[in-house]
C-alpha cells in the first residue's frame, strides 16, 4: 500500500525562509536567481502491533498489513519586490528563490509479517526514490519559470496582504513541482499495487517496479 503525505501542502504555505522585502527599484536579476539544495532521502522503518498501532501512522484497511508513507517536500525561500496597490492590496514579484528538495519515506509493517510484505513496501519506497532522482532539475525549472512572476496579495492591512502574496508564491511553486515528482510516484505506486495485487502475487519486486515505471520513465 502507498500513502502520499497530503498535509505538507499546508505546512509549506508557512514554511521556508521568510520572504525578503526588497526596495522597489529597478530590479537587477543575478545569474543564479534560483538556487536548489537536495537532501538525501530519509527512510524510516517501523514494525507495529495491530492491536496497538503507532501514533500517527496511516490507518490500514484489512487485510492490509503494511504501508509506505511518502512525502515529497519543497521548502521555499523567496526574495521578492512589492508594489503597494492600496492599504489592503499589494502586488508581489518574485526576484530570487532558494529551494530545497527532500523525500521522506516511512515504512510501516505489521510485526510477524512475511518477508514478501516487507519487500513489497520497500518496492514502494524504491519507486518514490526513482522519481526523486531528478528533483533538483525539476525544482530549478519550476523556480526559473517563477522569476519575475507577480502575485496579488490582499488582507486587512499591508502586512497581511504581503503575507497572502507570499503564500500564493509558495503554493504556486509547490503546485508546479508536484506533477514532476509526487503525482508521478503516486501513479506508479498504484500501478505497482495493481501488478502485484498489493504484494500477494508471486512476482519479483524488481520486475514489478520495472513494469510500473515503464509507462512513465524518468530520464
Amino acid at each position: 500500500m502507498i500513502e502520499i503525505e497530503r498535509r505538507h501542502l499546508l505546512q509549506l504555505a508557512v514554511a521556508g525562509v521568510a520572504g525578503a522585502l526588497l526596495a522597489r527599484a529597478p530590479r537587477v536579476i543575478a545569474a543564479d536567481t534560483v538556487r536548489v539544495t537536495r537532501k538525501e532521502p530519509v527512510i524510516q522503518r517501523f514494525e507495529f502491533d495491530p492491536k496497538r498501532p503507532i501514533a500517527g501512522m496511516p490507518k490500514l484497511t484489512p487485510p492490509e498489513a503494511g504501508v509506505c508513507n511518502t512525502d515529497f517536500a519543497l521548502d521555499c525561500g523567496v526574495a521578492y519586490s512589492i508594489d503597494v496597490v492600496s492599504p489592503t492590496a499589494v502586488k508581489v514579484t518574485v526576484d530570487e528563490l532558494d529551494l530545497g528538495v527532500l523525500l521522506t519515506l516511512k515504512l510501516y509493517t505489521q510485526k510477524g509479517s512475511p518477508a514478501k510484505l516487507h519487500a513489497h513496501e520497500e518496492g514502494h519506497a524504491a519507486i518514490a526514490q526513482y522519481y526523486y532522482k531528478n528533483a533538483v532539475r525539476y525544482a530549478q525549472e519550476v523556480g526559473k519559470a517563477h522569476i519575475g512572476k507577480s502575485f496579488d496579495g490582499t488582507g486587512r492591512d499591508k502586512k497581511s496582504a504581503q503575507h497572502d502574496g507570499y503564500e500564493k508564491i509558495v503554493q504556486s511553486l509547490v503546485d508546479a513541482y508536484n506533477p514532476h515528482t509526487r503525482f508521478r510516484a503516486l501513479a506508479a505506486n498504484n500501478r505497482f499495487d495493481d501488478i502485484t495485487r498489493h504484494g500477494t502475487l508471486p512476482i519479483a519486486e524488481a520486475d514489478a517496479i520495472a513494469m510500473a515505471v515503464a509507462s512513465d520513465p524518468e530520464v
